[in-house]
């Protein structure tokens, strides 16, 4: 597990960066895979999950996990490739600052309905994309986790105007 120096300075933050060894996921899926979005086995991601949270030991609800986003683009991280991020504590200690970084694209929290109202506020000031619940319950695992509310929020389009002609 690799740690942040900057990450390490904040009061009750556990975090962790995570290669892709040592998971009980399998074929195209054989890492330490995280991801509840993915076509893995949910049991297997939930045995995953288990060991990252025993590694950084911290509770299954304090949990973030950052999604990974599959395209034509190139984007230079300086972390090492393989790495899973994660990042835990208080929903309520974390919220506001995440929401409000202009260096992060995009926030989902699933948590209290002032919090999920805190959080669109500060995404909206950075024209962040956000997915709150308004603390509605959402079960992950059932087909409604997956269905066509989750693939339309881990989904963005974009129109580009391209000018040309005279003028």
């Amino acid at each position: 597990m690799i740690k942040s120096k900057k990450l390490s300075k904040i009061k009750n933050l556990k975090h962790g960066f995570f290669n892709n060894m040592g998971g009980h996921s399998k074929d195209i899926y054989k890492s330490l895979n995280c991801g509840p979005g993915s076509n893995d086995k949910q049991s297997n991601i939930k045995k995953n999950l288990q060991k990252v949270r025993k590694k950084i030991s911290t509770k299954a609800k304090n949990i973030f996990l950052v999604s990974q986003f599959h395209s034509n683009k190139f984007v230079y991280m300086d972390v090492p490739a393989g790495v899973v991020n994660l990042l835990t504590g208080a929903h309520s200690e974390l919220a506001a600052p995440l929401a409000s970084h202009l260096n992060i694209d995009a926030i989902w929290s699933f948590s209290s309905s002032d919090l999920s109202t805190e959080i669109e506020t500060q995404s909206a000031l950075g024209l962040k994309r956000s997915w709150v619940n308004y603390g509605q319950d959402r079960d992950w695992f059932s087909t409604d986790g997956e269905g066509k509310s989750f693939l339309a929020e881990a989904s963005q389009s974009k129109t580009v105007w391209i000018p040309f002609g005279e003028g």
